[in-house]
């Protein structure tokens, strides 16, 4: 774990100052089959004009480093939302983007949750992280159940109906030959 770097800016007194990703992956085995998915919570440092916000040395550089990751994510969602067969999303252009590839362009559920500034003075970021919003929601995914079978456990699984199956068939059979042994000496 990294610890959390915040700072002020002009625009946002507790800045974070960088983005947080938290994976939780999740495996169940039972029933011959292995489920397996994973949760992505992800929390985007919100986009700041560095004018605006009056950063400078290094301050400046994490603001244009988070800026280039939103631009470069909001590129790939603007490439998955046109749906076009033969066009490849910008994942490898950022970590951001890289790291949540198979979250915004795999096999995946999405909800995204928008947080937008109250004031006049922040209309313009609203307005765009709006149409972010707007652009993500004309996504399409086809998620499935990522399942395996447990080949393994299925034999297991299988072995011990048969096993069983076969006891109540020789159980089944004593009784049939106790019941005819009864008939053949009361026929003698």
């Amino acid at each position: 774990t990294r610890t959390r770097t915040t700072a002020s800016t002009q625009m946002n007194a507790d800045s974070s100052r960088s983005h947080a990703v938290l994976l939780v992956s999740v495996k169940r085995h039972g029933g011959g089959q292995n489920t397996n998915g994973q949760l992505y919570l992800v929390d985007l440092a919100g986009s700041e004009r560095v004018k605006r916000s009056g950063v400078e040395g290094a301050g400046m550089d994490e603001a244009i480093a988070i800026n280039q990751s939103l631009t470069t994510l909001g590129r790939c969602i603007e490439s998955l939302a046109r749906g076009k067969k033969g066009e490849r999303p910008p994942f490898r252009e950022s970590k951001l983007t890289r790291l949540l590839s198979n979250a915004i362009g795999g096999n995946s559920k999405t909800t995204l949750i928008v947080c937008v500034a109250p004031s006049r003075r922040d209309t313009l970021e609203t307005a765009n992280s709006l149409e972010f919003g707007q652009q993500a929601m004309n996504v399409v995914v086809r998620a499935k159940v990522n399942a395996t079978l447990d080949y393994g456990g299925l034999a297991t699984s299988l072995m011990a109906q048969l096993d069983e199956k076969s006891s109540a068939l020789h159980q089944m059979e004593a009784r049939v030959l106790t019941f005819l042994s009864r008939d053949h000496e009361s026929v003698v």
